[in-house]
């Protein structure tokens, strides 16, 4: 179970946000949203911080390393990159099939240049 139940969280929390990235409301300022979405986000990780934290808080601190804005930057970036893709009209399902199966091609490089193909013929197809 310990090895499911982390997969089942992204399942489920992936298609709250896609679900939530698609309702945005066209007025709001995407940028304005995205903070608001980080606010809660925060408030949710304090809260099961507080919960479930064994070790000190400062040993986490101590470790803050690059990877860990990188993932911020990337995260910021992700969530901008869907609500415009939304806007623009693409659909619920391709859109996040078109990206998760570009950026596996991207981080698995041997499987690159068949994939490829592969993922632009789906692009192309809508």
């Amino acid at each position: 179970m310990k090895t499911v139940l982390p997969m089942l969280m992204a399942i489920v929390g992936g298609v709250i946000y896609h679900l939530s990235s698609k309702s945005f409301p066209k007025a709001l300022n995407p940028l304005i949203g995205i903070i608001l979405a980080y606010i809660t986000g925060i408030v949710v990780c304090f809260g099961a911080l507080i919960v479930t934290e064994r070790l000190s808080w400062t040993n986490s601190f101590r470790e803050i390393n690059l990877p860990v804005i990188g993932l911020g930057l990337g995260a910021a970036t992700v969530e901008i990159g869907f609500i415009l893709a939304y806007r623009a009209g693409w659909q619920l399902g391709l859109t996040s099939f078109v990206v998760n199966v570009s950026v596996t091609l991207a981080l698995n490089h041997k499987v690159m240049n068949r994939g490829a193909k592969a993922s632009l013929s789906v692009w192309l197809l809508d």
